[in-house]
């Protein structure tokens, strides 16, 4: 009780849960509202409790800030005005290691010249983790050495594992749970698959263009995340066998090249991080 707040700046994916913003306007303490999502796929509730509050809230005294368009659009509606401030990230982490590549195949018992397709994000229904078997399986009939590599944890783990199980992929899936060396872990795969129903802004395919790791998206995700050539997004209508086709078609290139384009876009750390402190200090003063 005895603490001093001079801004709240509230991360948020839904406007279902917004009472700290609400204490904050009552004590006459600025706030920010950052969007970080386009869509909810939880409870009919949360849905419910979305649309009630932003309709209720008083956005003529809240700073205004997302992700992405579609993030914006999502939180404060359709005609509202909001500042983009695109997710940053730590492009040197992410640079091509030649030596973590081998060693990550290694694990995986994916041969020299096998095809490893990739999927990084919680199990969740929003990351369509079952479109990407379906595509994978497409992919195994062409390219029976591939191996899908899934990094993650989350609700719909165990559901994922009975439908492996069920296509008969038992053999050719890695399930790696929650990991931290993504970088390590992106070097080793030949592409990216992100077949996602929405996202805010989907910082992972930003992650793996630094690496240098092509990415097939769901044009679900916003367009602004696409900042290399290697990186493609396809409607979740196009049949699987395309998804299939353009994901094998994908895997060779010149992974050295990334780093350099996604630093050249302006979505690093340092460029976020710029921003957000100038919005602070507007406030402030």
């Amino acid at each position: 009780a005895d603490e001093q707040f001079d801004i709240l700046h509230f991360h948020a994916n839904t406007a279902s849960y917004v009472a700290p913003v609400k204490a904050a306007i009552r004590h006459e303490i600025p706030v920010i509202c950052h969007s970080h999502s386009s869509g909810a796929s939880r409870s009919r509730l949360t849905r419910v409790l979305h649309r009630w509050h932003r309709a209720a809230l008083p956005w003529n005294q809240i700073t205004r800030v997302a992700v992405s368009a579609e993030a914006g659009r999502w939180m404060f509606g359709e005609s509202a005005s909001f500042e983009i401030i695109a997710n940053g990230i730590d492009v040197e982490a992410f640079t091509f290691q030649p030596e973590a590549r081998d060693a990550m195949r290694a694990k995986w018992g994916a041969a020299p010249g096998s095809l490893v397709v990739g999927q990084v994000g919680a199990f969740l229904p929003a990351k369509n983790h079952t479109f990407t078997l379906e595509v994978f399986a497409q992919v195994q009939r062409h390219c029976t050495d591939s191996i899908l590599v899934l990094v993650g944890d989350g609700p719909e783990l165990q559901a994922i594992r009975q439908r492996v199980d069920a296509l008969g992929l038992a053999q050719h899936v890695r399930f790696l749970g929650r990991r931290t060396e993504v970088a390590a872990l992106m070097a080793g795969m030949d592409v990216l698959i992100m077949p996602s129903l929405h996202e805010g802004f989907g910082l992972v395919a930003l992650e793996a263009q630094a690496s240098g790791l092509p990415c097939l998206l769901s044009d679900a995700i916003p367009p602004e995340v696409v900042v290399s050539s290697t990186c493609r997004q396809l409607p979740l209508t196009v049949p699987v066998p395309i998804w299939a086709e353009q994901l094998t078609a994908s895997a060779a290139v010149d992974r050295t090249l990334g780093l350099e384009i996604v630093r050249a876009s302006g979505y690093s750390v340092e460029a976020n991080a710029a921003a957000i402190a100038s919005i602070y200090r507007r406030l402030v003063n």
